[in-house]
């Protein structure tokens, strides 16, 4: 941590130790060159889609599809290490985004991004990571911003390279020092996101395998189980409405609130004082089930399964193989989808109670290798937001 005095300086909070000297405070277009070159020799076909959290990535692979014009040659093109500025707003980014491309291909974009090189690969790195923060680029863009007749974003280019100065470190070396760090800690959350999803993908199939009965566990002695029993829901579970909360209902402790698909936010406690079993019953996501927390609210939008305590059944693996159902056949409407049919006829598979233990501890052991990783993730972004925020303060 550098001293009060040198804070006072062109200094940043943080800083890898062996370099000295204050960053410089420079424009964009001291540091990068916007240029415009075409793909009117055909140098590539691939299109390139500027996304939010995705970066520079290949259109297809991003939208499904192309939605480019047929002929490409008045594209811009966009080269490995380049900075393009994309004037589309999105939510929280409503001048627009700012990425680098990181594919190591050359690619093109529309012809309306504004595409500019910077001084080196490193120093663009440190820009798409600071532009990165919703904030800067709102703080960074506002400013410029012209609004159009229909209510459009017009940046001029010039303009746009001439903004605002940044804090910057302008010795080569200690750029390539950041972007190395910085791209290590990238390397580790991809490779706790690729984790994560081949635990999901191990999940999913092994789920489908168990409730086909195509993969049975043996019991202690390594003799097969005993036959699943076919049962409506119904029979085994009472489902009713989740209840509306009223202003009397409330007290101070707050608890985890449950609606469309998980945990939306935080309310004050409510009667739930046990793990239930929910199931969406209208809007975007109706038929999603989940799993709720001891002492949770339910939000009126859900239904409440609750295991009937006279028939042998483990809640946490009626919650798995629910959860690994399709309940679209009871579900009607389009613009705003409910569950119109009987969930109480929806039918079940029971195996023994120490088998379906067996069942849902596996499963559940899944989960919390899933829940760990994603806590990993989490910290590791967290830590990584609170390195560039002390880096470029």
């Amino acid at each position: 941590m550098n001293s009060r005095a040198e804070q006072s300086r062109n200094v940043p909070q943080l800083r890898f130790p062996e370099f000295v000297g204050e960053w410089e405070m420079k424009k964009l277009g001291e540091v990068c060159n916007e240029h415009q070159l075409k793909n009117k020799n055909k140098e590539t076909n691939e299109v390139f889609s500027v996304a939010k959290h995705k970066g520079v990535i290949n259109q297809i692979e991003h939208l499904g599809r192309s939605f480019s014009a047929k002929e490409i040659l008045h594209y811009k093109l966009i080269f490995p290490g380049d900075l393009v500025y994309t004037k589309s707003p999105t939510s929280d980014f409503p001048f627009g985004i700012i990425k680098q491309n990181r594919t190591e291909r050359i690619g093109v974009v529309s012809p309306l991004y504004c595409v500019f090189k910077p001084k080196t690969f490193a120093l663009g790195y440190l820009l798409h990571e600071y532009f990165k923060s919703a904030i800067n680029t709102y703080n960074y863009l506002s400013p410029l911003v012209q609004k159009g007749a229909k209510n459009t974003m017009n940046i001029n280019n010039d303009d746009f390279l001439n903004g605002a100065g940044l804090l910057l470190p302008m010795n080569e070396p200690e750029q390539t020092r950041i972007a190395n760090f910085l791209t290590a800690v990238d390397e580790k959350i991809q490779a706790l996101k690729k984790k994560k999803g081949l635990l999901e993908a191990f999940k999913k199939g092994v789920m489908q395998r168990l409730f086909s009965q195509e993969l049975r566990f043996k019991d202690e002695n390594g003799q097969a189980f005993a036959d699943w029993e076919v049962k409506k829901l119904g029979e085994v579970a009472k489902i009713y409405q989740s209840k509306t909360i009223t202003q009397s209902e409330l007290t101070k402790e707050g608890f985890d609130v449950y609606g469309a698909n998980g945990i939306i936010g935080k309310y004050p406690k409510y009667n739930h004082e046990l793990e239930q079993i929910a199931i969406t019953c209208r809007g975007n996501t109706c038929g999603t089930v989940n799993y709720t927390n001891p002492k949770s609210w339910i939000t009126g939008n859900a239904m409440v399964i609750n295991v009937d305590e006279k028939v042998t059944v483990l809640k946490k693996f009626l919650f798995h193989q629910l959860y690994n159902s399709n309940f679209g056949y009871l579900i009607s409407g389009s613009g705003q989808p409910q569950i119109t049919g009987n969930i109480k006829e929806h039918i079940v598979f029971l195996p023994s109670l120490p088998e379906q233990t067996l069942i849902a501890n596996f499963l559940s052991a899944i989960d919390d290798k899933i829940k760990h990783t994603a806590v990993q993730i989490e910290k590791t972004e967290g830590w990584k937001k609170g390195l560039l925020q002390r880096m470029f303060c």
